[in-house]
């Protein structure tokens, strides 16, 4: 699949201007019992390229602006093993693995270019180079069990995702003191006839390793306290009108307010599939996150940079099918408070993304 993006800053900030970025996810999953004769086995590989623009440096929002912005490589994303049991009712699976594959996803959220509405900000802004996810991937254990309505899963990840050092290519480095990160999540969901009624999750995770807090000292030096970074996760789907083809969705997170700049998040927004064309989506969605207040004393001290207390994502998206092939989707974000812009003004931004499915 190939992902392109032409990004236009329409009201200025940091600075007016245009930019292109795009994305090319080559897959290959296989049926081994097909090929080798391991029964209920798959193998699944993921190959990740990336290039282009920045869009989020035109902003400066902590939020980010786009989900395929990411460092210019090409990588193995993922490789990993899965093996089904008991009637598909447990499967286990290993290797470089995509956290967000199956843990804090919002089946609805897809159609929204921000990255909010993928993996909540709360989460995503985790780690020494973040956890398992978009574009950088550690090796990981997971364990998922499934049983009509109900849904339980666990996974454990190297706590340090890649080489922070070395963002080019696929990097695996396992050091004693990267520590580990810890995934779980329960739900329950309804799905008469493949349509989602109803869907509810609830996550959590946190890191063995501690992590240096944000606190400064009375002299504003840094404290050098250590803590567990840990934060947990509630996302509710809901079916709205099943003759309309309209969903809605409510994410809310929380992180540790000592080690994160975000201390938590609220995400909802409501999806209209088939509104003008029956291959089509139609969305609006609002993502916001609030500022731990040592962190915001951090950026006030040491850069300089009065923060506000919150920033706010307003997201407006059509998706259609032009072909087969080809997906044209024309996005508006109007951005409240971008964090990291010395600006007060709010900023209105302009994507058009085109999608080759091959």
């Amino acid at each position: 699949m190939y992902k392109g993006e032409l990004f236009t800053n329409l009201s200025g900030n940091i600075k007016k201007g245009t930019t292109t970025l795009d994305n090319i996810d080559l897959i290959l999953n296989s049926d081994l019992g097909k090929s080798i004769g391991l029964n209920n086995t798959n193998i699944f590989v993921q190959f990740l390229g990336n290039s282009g623009g920045a869009p989020n440096d035109f902003v400066g929002t902590i939020q980010g602006i786009s989900n395929i912005e990411a460092y210019s490589t090409w990588k193995l994303y993922q490789l990993f093993i899965e093996k089904r049991l008991f009637d598909d009712k447990f499967s286990v699976l290993t290797g470089l693995y995509d956290l967000n594959s199956e843990f804090d996803v919002d089946d609805n959220s897809g159609l929204f270019i921000n990255p909010s509405f993928g993996i909540g900000p709360d989460f995503s802004q985790s780690g020494i180079n973040g956890p398992s996810i978009f574009p950088t991937t550690s090796l990981a254990v997971r364990l998922k069990y499934e049983n009509e309505n109900i849904f339980a899963k666990i996974a454990v990840f190297d706590g340090v995702s890649g080489d922070p050092d070395k963002p080019e290519g696929t990097q695996i480095k396992l050091a004693k003191d990267d520590g580990l990160l810890i995934v779980g999540e329960v739900g329950y969901e309804e799905l008469p006839d493949d349509l989602m009624n109803l869907k509810i999750s609830l996550g959590g995770w946190t890191y063995t390793k501690n992590c240096e807090t944000t606190e400064l000292s009375v002299d504003y030096l840094p404290k050098g306290l250590f803590e567990k970074n840990y934060g947990f996760y509630l996302i509710l789907q809901k079916l709205l009108n099943s003759e309309l083809n309209t969903f809605g969705f409510l994410r809310f997170g929380y992180a540790n307010k000592k080690i994160n700049p975000i201390d938590f998040s609220l995400e909802s927004g409501i999806k209209l599939d088939g509104m003008f064309t029956e291959q089509s989506e139609f969305g609006l969605a609002v993502a916001i996150v609030h500022l731990s207040a040592d962190y915001m004393k951090n950026m006030e001290v040491l850069e300089n940079l009065k923060l506000k207390k919150y920033e706010m994502i307003l997201e407006l998206s059509y998706s259609f099918n032009l072909t087969n092939w080809i997906k044209i989707q024309p996005d508006f974000q109007y951005i409240i408070n971008p964090t990291y812009s010395y600006s007060t003004k709010n900023t209105l931004v302009f994507f058009t993304r085109m999608e080759l499915i091959l």
